[in-house]
């Protein structure tokens, strides 16, 4: 039960900040285009580093019981 809640906040707060920083980039648009553009290229790929980050640390510490078994 804890599990799937855990990841359902954790998407909530994802959501939240991409659609902050879609929100400031729409906004700040007009002052520089070019330095926002590779900004948020960078979020987006920090971004989604962690979210594959969390969800191998979460899938390998689910299934470690089940490995050690094999593996000796």
């Amino acid at each position: 039960m804890n599990r799937p809640s855990v990841r359902f906040v954790i998407g909530l707060l994802i959501l939240s900040a991409t659609i902050g920083s879609v929100h400031i980039a729409t906004s700040h648009r007009n002052a520089s285009v070019k330095t926002l553009d590779s900004v948020d290229v960078a979020a987006r790929y920090q971004l989604r580093k962690r979210t594959e980050n969390f969800y191998k640390r979460s899938t390998s510490n689910s299934s470690t019981r089940t490995t050690h078994r094999y593996r000796g």
